[in-house]
């Protein structure tokens, strides 16, 4: 069994050790060299007890593989999506420590940008946005290599976006990091459709909706969270506010018959959704008294100012915008697809 486990690693470590080195550049290049040591001492390993006189030494070699793999690539990879569902939440503390815990871990770029990630973000809701971008332009403008220049790229937009600048946010978003330029994460694409929602540009949200339905990710567990939060966003400003209060498992403290399945979001959060969609479907007295719950449930300054924002928006509230038939088949689609 050790030895088949110790196989399995060997073949694993190789492939991804080689990947990084050719692929991850120069900031990633010891993480590439210990994937590629593990699958050295892998292949000694795997050697070794194939022969008669396998060794206790031989052995302890295969246990070290299997171990020093599961620390360096299965542990990091809970560490982020545990890091995500953070965020998601609004522990931006936890999620920083998870981010340093997989950093520690996963040596190089590619962790080192997640963990700026959120520093970034941090310094957005912490009115401190021209600081970080300032940092991130400058560095963006001492970088060559491809491959950092877009993660800068992304940097910049989430900072953006965290902001709210969102007129800034999709301007740097189709000049940089357009899907046809290459790709861009999927935490990325979630936030941009309610940055394009808050322009105005639904049209270009549901593109982002239907790419991301459509994406081989769309099967894998560990992307649900994301895809439902696209979902949310999408069906709250094309005012599905029925399918939005089912998703976010209703008002906190109300009974509803709902599947709660972003109901891990904090109660600011939740009020807040159920509220914009009430707001976008026309039902200003429902969105009023949603958003009033969302601003008394806010605890941190930050929150509470995007509820105060949107609440001003019902001072003068506009009648729903026309949609597009292809745009409200979409929404039927997401909101069917989402109660399957």
């Amino acid at each position: 069994m050790l030895a088949l486990f110790t196989l399995a690693v060997t073949g694993l470590s190789a492939y991804q050790g080689q990947f990084v080195w050719r692929h991850g550049g120069a900031q990633n290049r010891t993480y590439a060299a210990m994937l590629l040591a593990i699958a050295a001492v892998g292949l000694v390993s795997v050697v070794g007890q194939t022969s008669e006189d396998a060794t206790p030494f031989v052995r302890f070699l295969g246990f070290a593989a299997v171990a020093s793999f599961v620390c360096l690539v299965i542990v990091p990879s809970f560490l982020r999506d545990r890091a995500g569902w953070a965020l998601e939440s609004g522990r931006v503390r936890l999620a920083k420590w998870l981010l340093t815990a997989r950093q520690l871990l996963q040596p190089g770029s590619l962790a080192q940008q997640e963990r700026d990630d959120v520093d970034t973000m941090d310094k957005a809701r912490a009115g401190r946005v021209d600081e970080a971008l300032a940092a991130l332009y400058e560095r963006r403008r001492e970088t060559n290599e491809p491959f950092l220049v877009r993660g800068l790229d992304e940097r910049i937009v989430w900072a953006l976006i965290f902001a709210r600048r969102w007129g800034e946010a999709t301007a740097r978003f189709d000049r940089t990091l357009s899907l046809a330029t290459g790709p861009v994460s999927a935490r990325l694409l979630v936030e941009m459709v309610a940055a394009f929602c808050e322009t105005g540009e639904e049209g270009r949200a549901a593109e982002l909706v239907s790419y991301l339905e459509k994406s081989p990710l769309a099967g894998d567990l560990t992307f649900q969270p994301l895809l439902l939060r696209a979902r949310m966003v999408f069906l709250a400003f094309v005012g599905f506010a029925g399918d939005v209060e089912w998703l976010a498992g209703g008002l906190p403290g109300t009974k509803s018959q709902s599947s709660g399945l972003l109901a891990y979001m904090s109660d600011a959060q939740r009020a807040y959704w159920i509220g914009v969609a009430r707001l976008c479907a026309g039902d200003f007295e429902g969105a009023k008294a949603a958003l009033v719950m969302a601003e008394a449930k806010a605890k941190a300054e930050p929150e509470r100012k995007i509820v105060h924002d949107k609440l001003a928006a019902l001072d003068n509230p506009a009648l729903p915008r026309a949609r597009s038939p292809a745009l409200v088949e979409l929404a039927n689609q997401v909101a069917a697809a989402t109660r399957e």
